[in-house]
């Protein structure tokens, strides 16, 4: 599993003849702070290991600022 740091997303349109299906289709967009969604975590409102791992990693980044590898790195 690798997990990535994006940051200074914008919303965009979905690309002309995009079919939301499968897993897609149930799946809702929820933004919310990254202390919210850590606190998430610990209360057990998350519980996928790859959010999880994603969300703890994006607060360490936050708290300590870490030389982080580059996304194309090996």
């Amino acid at each position: 599993m690798q997990i990535y740091l994006a940051e200074d997303l914008s919303d965009v349109e979905r690309p002309e003849g995009f079919l939301v299906e499968h897993e897609e289709a149930d799946m809702t967009l929820d933004r919310v702070p990254l202390d919210n969604a850590v606190q998430r975590v610990f209360d057990g409102d998350i519980r996928n290991s790859s959010a999880v791992a994603g969300l703890l990693a994006a607060a360490q980044v936050r708290a300590t600022s870490p030389k982080l590898r580059p996304a194309d790195a090996g």
